[in-house]
C-alpha cells in the first residue's frame, strides 16, 4: 500500500534531522561545482559580450547562461597533475571520509581511484572504485560493502514494515553491492539545478531475500534498483554562496511489485570557503510498497564538509 505524506509530517521531520544521517552526494556539490559553475556561466556571458563589441567574428562565442568553459576559479587553477585528495563530512548521525588519488585538477576535472568509508548511527559502509569528473559532471563506479547495526535481511514480501526489518537481537544485514552513479549541476541565473542517476545491484543476496539498502534507504532484492533524483535551489542574491530549495527522487525496485518509490523534501547549501561548506537535505516517501516508519523511511541530514588536495595553490584549514 502507498504511504502518505502531509505538510505536518514534513515539518515534524525537519526537527528530527539530528537523529538521522543519510546524505546524498550532491547535497555537497561544493563551491567547485555550484558557485564555480555559476561563475563559469557568468564568465562565458561576459566574454561573449566584450568580444562581440570588438570584432565581428565573435558571433561564434556562446552567450548561454549555462556552463560553456572552465571559470577562472580556485579549483580550476593550475595544470593537470597527479594528486591525492581527502574529503570529509561530519553531520547529524553521519560521517563520511573519502580519499581520492588521480590525475587532473582535483575537485574539478580529473580521473582516478576512490576509497570511501561511511558511518551512520545504523550502518558502516566501505567503498572502493573509480571516479571521474569534468567540471560540473561527475561519475563513479565502485564495489561497496555495508553492515547494518539496526536492520536484518528478511524474506520476500509485497510489503515490508520497519518492525520486520529491525534486528530484534538477530544478525545485522551484511551485504555487498555494485554501486554506479552519475551526477551534475546546471546553473541558470540565480537558480541551480542538480541531477543524479544511480544503479545499485546487490551481489550477495540470494533470490527471495530483501534488505534495507542503507545508503539509498529503500528496500531492495537481488535485482537492485535504478533511481533518478532532481533538485532545484535558488540563491537569495548575486553572491551565490547559498542556495535554498527542494528535491524529488524516484526509485525503480527491480523485481518488486509495486516497484516504484517516490520521495520529496527541502534542501539547502551554503559555501563557507573554497574548502568548507554546509549542506542539508530531507526527503520523505509519499508513495511506495513499504511502511518503514517515521525514522527508517526519512532520508536526510545536515553536515559540514571539508576537503583538501596536494598541489593546491592556497591550501586552507577548515
Amino acid at each position: 500500500m502507498p504511504s502518505r505524506l502531509s505538510l505536518s509530517v514534513v515539518a515534524a521531520s525537519l526537527g528530527c534531522l539530528v537523529f538521522t544521517g543519510f546524505l546524498p552526494k550532491y547535497a555537497f556539490a561544493g563551491p567547485s561545482r555550484e558557485t564555480l559553475a555559476s561563475a563559469s556561466a557568468s564568465a562565458s556571458t561576459s566574454t561573449s559580450t566584450s568580444t562581440s563589441t570588438s570584432t565581428s567574428t565573435s558571433t561564434s562565442t556562446s552567450t548561454s547562461r549555462f556552463v560553456t568553459q572552465p571559470p577562472p576559479s580556485y579549483w580550476a587553477e593550475g595544470s593537470p597533475r597527479a594528486f591525492a585528495q581527502v574529503r570529509g563530512v561530519a553531520g547529524t548521525g553521519y560521517g563520511r571520509l573519502s580519499t581520492f588519488a588521480g590525475f587532473g585538477q582535483p575537485n574539478w576535472t580529473w580521473v582516478g581511484l576512490d576509497a570511501t568509508q561511511i558511518l551512520t548511527i545504523e550502518s558502516l559502509s566501505s567503498q572502493a572504485g573509480f571516479r571521474a569528473a569534468y567540471m560540473v559532471v561527475e561519475g563513479m563506479f565502485a564495489l561497496r560493502h555495508t553492515y547494518s547495526f539496526a536492520h536484518r535481511i528478511v524474506g520476500a514480501a509485497a510489503e515490508v514494515t520497519g518492525d520486520r526489518l529491525a534486528r530484534h537481537g538477530s544478525k545485522g544485514a551484511d551485504y555487498t553491492v555494485i554501486d554506479a552513479e552519475l551526477w551534475g549541476c546546471i546553473p541558470y541565473g540565480l537558480l541551480m539545478g542538480a541531477w543524479e542517476l544511480d544503479w545499485v545491484k546487490p551481489v550477495t543476496l540470494t533470490p527471495g531475500e530483501l534488505v534495507l539498502e542503507e545508503i539509498q534507504r529503500v528496500v531492495v532484492g537481488r535485482g537492485g534498483l535504478w533511481s533518478g533524483k532532481l533538485g532545484l535551489t535558488v540563491a537569495p542574491n548575486q553572491h551565490k554562496r547559498m542556495y535554498f530549495g527542494g528535491m524529488a527522487e524516484a526509485f525503480a525496485l527491480v523485481g518488486r511489485d509495486p516497484k516504484m518509490v517516490y520521495r520529496a523534501g527541502p534542501a539547502f547549501w551554503v559555501g563557507l570557503t573554497e574548502h568548507t561548506e554546509l549542506g542539508g537535505y530531507l526527503t520523505w516517501p509519499f508513495y511506495g510498497p513499504d511502511h518503514l516508519g517515521f525514522m527508517t523511511g526519512m532520508y536526510g541530514a545536515i553536515g559540514l564538509q571539508y576537503q583538501i588536495a596536494t598541489g593546491e595553490p592556497r591550501p586552507g584549514l577548515p
